[in-house]
């Protein structure tokens, strides 16, 4: 199936724990998330492909560098009052593998609401 032929299906959302982006998203990786970020469960998993040394994603990554400050975007209208996103944060990682030329990195985001934590407390004793 085509992603960005029409999106996700309102009527049929399947919500999923993991969204593995590993296609040539590029420029437009920003609106791709806006499509499906609403069918990811709180605590979810996105593993965005070709992240830290490709030009295009790299500036989108700094972007979501700066969420901690309050500055940047992981795409328009993220957190923004009145979206959907709104009190959504954004955790993030990347990892990038030095001994390749091409390809060689990925970014994982975890979906985060604020006020609501996606994993339980099973002990309470260290």
């Amino acid at each position: 199936k085509n992603a960005w032929r029409k999106g996700p299906v309102l009527e049929k959302i399947v919500f999923a724990d993991l969204l593995w982006v590993d296609f040539g998203v590029g420029n437009r990786l920003s609106e791709f998330l806006e499509m499906y970020w609403k069918c990811l469960h709180n605590g979810s998993y996105i593993v965005i492909h070709s992240t830290v040394t490709n030009k295009v994603t790299r500036e989108w990554l700094e972007r979501v560098r700066k969420l901690n400050g309050g500055e940047g975007s992981v795409f328009p209208s993220f957190g923004k009052k009145g979206s959907s996103t709104e009190g959504q944060r954004v955790h993030h990682v990347s990892f990038w593998e030095p001994h390749k030329s091409y390809q060689n990195s990925f970014t994982v985001l975890q979906k985060r609401v604020e006020g609501l934590t996606p994993e339980p407390i099973y002990s309470e004793h260290a």
